[in-house]
């Protein structure tokens, strides 16, 4: 093969490999396996930008295809900004479809009722919405096993579980661990395997609340759920006694908490 066609295929990975990337992370955005293909896919084109870019001076064709390389280089620059700050939580990663019932979490009126699902908890025990009945408040944080937000408030919510008076608890939502008997996690994607995962992240973070699984009942209750950590605090009925939280804010959740206890 001769040496300009060897330099033209390499001057054209960075290009395809931009292509993809974009096509993979925003086709599916919660699925954390395609988001990390998308970026070693970005790698792999700016790294091949740098071959062969003395020969493209020398010839029209690469030289074109050099402009090329570095606009697709500019496009994976961008693709690492999106992955990191998707990863980080800093926008809402999912995608409305044109007729959906999604609405900005935010704006859900105190008062609503969360709505009731039945699943089961990390280690396989039934769970459903009759577990907010056991107590007067409960703090329902919505997190995923990618969101490094939620991750880092989890110490904080762990030891706030302990603080927390006899008629309030702490219940966490995986919503990227599917389980293995049903579900497949929706928009999110995830994997029965990250239930292992979220084990781990708890272990590590000293989490020792319920926290359940992303079962087809749980996802369509929280199906406005758009970025994580998103989280509701409810009644015993499961009413929402303020705003969701979203984002990571502890230092707003006990005010929350607080202002309802003490207005019993």
């Amino acid at each position: 093969m001769e040496k300009k066609t060897i330099l033209t295929i390499v001057k054209l990975i960075p290009v395809v490999s931009a292509a993809l990337a974009y096509i993979l992370i925003f086709s599916s955005a919660h699925a954390g396996t395609l988001t990390t293909i998308a970026v070693l896919l970005g790698f792999f084109g700016f790294v091949f930008f740098f071959i062969g870019r003395k020969a493209a001076k020398e010839d029209r064709t690469l030289k074109i295809l050099g402009w090329l390389d570095l606009l697709s280089t500019v496009a994976i620059i961008a693709l690492y900004v999106i992955a990191m700050a998707a990863f980080a939580g800093a926008f809402p990663v999912g995608g409305d479809d044109e007729g959906s019932s999604h609405y900005d979490v935010e704006d859900q009126a105190v008062g609503s009722n969360i709505g009731s699902f039945t699943s089961v908890d990390m280690d396989g025990n039934e769970v459903s919405d009759s577990i907010f009945a056991d107590k007067d408040v409960t703090i329902v944080n919505v997190w995923a096993t990618f969101c490094q937000p939620c991750i880092q408030e989890m110490p904080e919510l762990a030891a706030w579980a302990k603080e927390l008076p006899d008629n309030a608890q702490i219940v966490g939502i995986v919503i990227d661990t599917p389980p293995a008997d049903g579900g497949n996690g929706g928009d999110w994607g995830g994997d029965p395997d990250n239930i292992e995962l979220a084990k781990k992240i708890c272990n590590e973070t000293g989490v020792k609340y319920t926290n359940i699984l992303a079962g087809e009942s749980v996802m369509s209750t929280f199906e406005n759920v758009v970025a994580v950590p998103t989280t509701f605090i409810v009644d015993k009925s499961g009413n929402l006694i303020c705003s969701p939280f979203v984002g990571a804010d502890v230092d707003g959740y006990k005010k929350a908490v607080e202002d309802y206890l003490a207005g019993l």
